[in-house]
């Protein structure tokens, strides 16, 4: 699977919003070569590898509920 990243989304946001757990930006970072404060761009493609500690009750809470976490401080 794959994420495509949205403005203002970190890594951070990306985990807990596929995988329901903030400790998957670990994984998140490691599978798709990226530092852990790696400034993503728009339109980026990520790669989502299967990771077992994931929660997948929260992940399917904001799947249901179209929530895309983007917490990233922008300059504009």
């Amino acid at each position: 699977m794959t994420h495509t990243v949205l403005q203002n989304q970190t890594l951070l946001d990306i985990a807990v919003q596929n995988y329901g757990n903030a400790e998957c930006v670990y994984e998140l970072a490691q599978a798709n070569n990226l530092p852990l404060d790696a400034e993503l761009q728009v339109g980026q493609i990520l790669v989502l590898p299967q990771i077992g500690s994931a929660n997948r009750q929260i992940a399917a809470y904001y799947s249901a509920r179209n929530l895309k976490p983007a917490t990233a401080i922008s300059n504009q």
